[in-house]
């Protein structure tokens, strides 16, 4: 367990503060950046504007080193299954248990929380691309969108984390690293899924219930004791026969 204790009782013993670590990886990460990436124009190829003439040349065959890589990824967005679950489902995921992590923290004042957010590499003509089209959202700002100023509240006793992972063994060292650091580990099932923060950890999840970030923290292997809380979106589907309900 977490040891850290900075206040003490009225007996002159230190009170305990729970630790919590809230993971995101691929969920609300990216989202807002996905999102705007969709709006602009169906066609992406990850970070980078197939239309964009700074870039149209790279395209052409036997032109660039990156042009057999850009054409492979050359998809309509909208349509494509890895990137629509990036920001649909494993986003929907991630802002519940930020959410559930959020009204624990207000709940119970005593608490310390982490929020350590998994950034997936990128190549680096993406990551030129994006540098200078685009501003990667700080955490601390990505959290207050998406759950609003009551975030502030406390914040002395939040703490935000970015790390960038090229893969999942990356990702599995890194939480090992923290894994007596805290009393309760909170993530989204599918926080991750379909990235390079999972990329050779999902083929070895043993519970496919827990996702793959859940399963690795619930794992016999890994080095702690502290409890694991996987949340997923519930979605509520509206019957005929609920619709008649809710009429009459």
């Amino acid at each position: 367990m977490a040891n850290g204790a900075d206040r003490l009782d009225l007996d002159g013993r230190p009170i305990k503060r729970l630790t919590i670590c809230m993971i995101g990886a691929g969920g609300f990460i990216g989202s807002h950046l996905c999102e705007k990436l969709m709006n602009e124009t169906p066609h992406k190829v990850l970070a980078l504007d197939v239309y964009n003439d700074k870039i149209k040349h790279l395209l052409e065959p036997g032109t660039s080193q990156w042009a057999e890589r850009i054409q492979f990824h050359r998809i309509n967005i909208k349509h494509d299954s890895r990137l629509e679950g990036l920001v649909k489902m494993a986003d929907l995921d991630d802002r519940e248990a930020l959410a559930v992590t959020n009204r624990m923290r207000l709940t119970e004042k005593r608490i310390s929380l982490t929020i350590i957010r998994f950034i997936p590499k990128i190549s680096e003509i993406e990551n030129q691309y994006l540098g200078e089209n685009f501003q990667m959202v700080s955490l601390k700002e990505t959290v207050t969108n998406i759950i609003g100023f009551d975030v502030k509240e406390n914040d002395d006793y939040v703490t935000y984390i970015d790390t960038t992972v090229s893969d999942g063994s990356e990702t599995s060292k890194i939480l090992r690293s923290m894994a007596n650091d805290y009393d309760l580990f909170v993530v989204g099932r599918s926080s991750g899924v379909g990235t390079e923060v999972t990329n050779g950890i999902s083929e070895w999840a043993e519970f496919d219930e827990l996702g793959p970030i859940g399963d690795l923290l619930a794992s016999h292997e890994f080095p702690s004791r502290a409890s694991v809380l996987v949340v997923q979106k519930q979605e509520y589907i509206h019957s005929a026969k609920s619709k008649r309900g809710l009429s009459k």
